[in-house]
């Protein structure tokens, strides 16, 4: 587990953001930002309020989902435009192995891969997660494997560990 960093996650209280607040609150300064505490990413000023309580920070999780908007491609795109050309910040963003649908969730995941492929070699460095099925409230109702929060949360770790030695852009992962 990396120590003494200062990550930020949206969409903290819930499925993969809590396992990963919960992890690195271990041994890391952590800053969550959900609706639960007033940090809700589909309104523009509390993204505001998330940048400008972010701005220190080592590393930022884009992990909040809105089902009715695009508004984790904004927090995305506006935490890349804060940190623009820093090589010491690193932004994870979850996405997912399902962005071929025809329905919003697909088609904003889409995007947010698009803007990542589009800023592959450009600063601060942004890796993008797309796991398959994780047993979140929001896949509850499908009938099929799915990962455990804490598979996502070992991988993140594992990149933040190998960073140095291993340049990974993005990673597409399932259960078996």
């Amino acid at each position: 587990m990396i120590n003494n960093k200062k990550i930020a996650i949206t969409g903290h209280t819930n499925g993969i953001g809590k396992s990963l607040y919960e992890h690195f609150l271990l041994s890391n300064i952590v800053y969550g930002f959900s609706k639960s505490n007033a940090f809700d990413v589909s309104i523009k000023d509390h993204r505001q309020l998330i940048l400008k309580n972010s701005v220190e920070c080592d590393v930022f999780i884009n992990n909040a989902y809105n089902n009715f908007d695009d508004s984790q491609l904004h927090m995305l795109m506006e935490v890349f435009d804060m940190w623009k050309g820093l090589d010491n910040k690193l932004i994870f963003n979850i996405s997912s192995k399902w962005t071929n649908g025809d329905n919003s969730y697909s088609k904003t995941k889409k995007l947010q891969d698009e803007f990542i492929e589009k800023h592959l070699f450009n600063l601060p460095k942004i890796i993008n997660i797309k796991p398959g099925l994780v047993d979140t409230r929001r896949v509850k109702h499908i009938d099929r494997t799915k990962m455990k929060t804490e598979t996502v949360v070992n991988i993140i770790d594992f990149i933040l560990q190998t960073r140095s030695t291993i340049g990974i852009t993005s990673i597409t992962f399932e259960p078996f």
